[in-house]
């Protein structure tokens, strides 16, 4: 079965309304033929089931969660825990009149 999922960027530190950077895994152990992620992603990313892929806006400030992606082949499951981190956008600019 598969094994040894490994998402480069893991953790993510996202900011609100700000496209992440595409993630997606690599596996060991064969084609994967179904992902799964629990608990939902934060508001505005979304999750491949064919690729495990992670991409997306996020829209909403979220504290650092821990995410449990797997994978699943006719050999088994595996599962990775990746962490996700929504900030702030910082002010774009301070104007006083």
């Amino acid at each position: 079965g598969p094994s040894n999922i490994v998402y480069s960027g893991n953790p993510f530190t996202l900011t609100k309304d700000s496209a992440m950077t595409t993630a997606t895994p690599s596996v060991s152990g064969g084609t994967v033929t179904s992902w799964s992620i629990s608990p939902s992603l934060p508001a505005g990313l979304s999750f491949s089931t064919s690729t495990g892929a992670i991409s997306g806006t996020p829209t909403a400030i979220t504290s650092s969660t821990t995410y449990t992606v797997t994978a699943t082949n006719t050999g088994g499951s595996a599962t990775a825990t990746i962490s996700i981190v929504v900030n702030d956008a910082p002010p774009s600019g301070v104007a006083y009149t």
